[in-house]
């Protein structure tokens, strides 16, 4: 069994980690992912929509299939290559989804000597900590809901070999995790990447982030929405 840890939720809001020059690749949805994301896209699309309050997201969507792996995925993705620790963050929401079927929508991956792949998948209408790359089970985070947003950060070491993974303000997993084959490092998002792909999933990603943390803990901080957050950058540039 991993070794799974509960705590009090920290908050709702964009937890960051606290060297923000470590922080890249944020995403408001405004517009289509650019730099330092790459698309990875065989079928479905993608889209910008406006998610209430001036605040948009990318909406991404692929359908079902009965085969799965490297087939039918619409992703966006980061590379890491290299990297000690990755943290990858995403807050987003399920518009359509399909029962049976699996589909990963966030996971970061990191290298040898000790590879992992921890993702957030939805898995015959659950939400699961998953290890997309080896496709295995860690932990089972409950029901999926239509239309219902969650915020995930997942982090991942490659020297130790473990993981953190924090739901909705919980940190859920801490500690060893199914080793995976030696991808390097990537942090990935979308309806289907690439490994599970066999649900139908239409997905809201309010924002997304990855990032290099720096050595020792990672201090997250309630900062508030999103769009609080974006209005504030434009508030400064101007």
């Amino acid at each position: 069994m991993k070794k799974t840890t509960l705590v009090m939720a920290i908050g709702l809001g964009l937890a960051l980690i606290s060297a923000a020059q470590a922080w890249q690749g944020f995403l408001d949805g405004s517009a289509l992912p650019g730099p330092p994301w790459d698309p990875f896209i065989n079928e479905g699309s993608t889209t910008v929509v406006d998610i209430g309050g001036g605040n948009m997201a990318l909406r991404m969507d692929s359908p079902a299939h009965s085969d799965g792996e490297g087939t039918h995925y619409n992703e966006y993705y980061d590379i890491r290559f290299g990297e000690t620790k990755v943290l990858g963050a995403a807050r987003f929401r399920l518009v359509e989804f399909s029962s049976p079927g699996m589909e990963n929508l966030l996971g970061v991956t990191v290298g040898a000597p000790n590879p992992i792949a921890p993702s957030i998948t939805l898995v015959d209408g659950n939400y699961w900590v998953w290890s997309y790359t080896s496709n295995e089970p860690i932990l089972d985070l409950g029901a999926a809901v239509l239309d219902e947003w969650h915020t995930a950060y997942i982090l991942a070491n490659r020297i130790t070999g473990k993981a953190k993974v924090w739901w909705d303000g919980a940190l859920v997993v801490d500690g060893l995790v199914t080793d995976s084959p030696n991808y390097d490092g990537y942090v990935e998002f979308g309806s289907g990447t690439y490994w599970q792909t066999t649900a139908h999933t239409v997905v809201d990603f309010d924002w997304v982030g990855s990032g290099i943390p720096e050595p020792g803990t990672i201090s997250l901080t309630v900062v508030g929405s999103w769009a609080f957050l974006a209005l504030r950058r434009r508030q400064a540039a101007q």
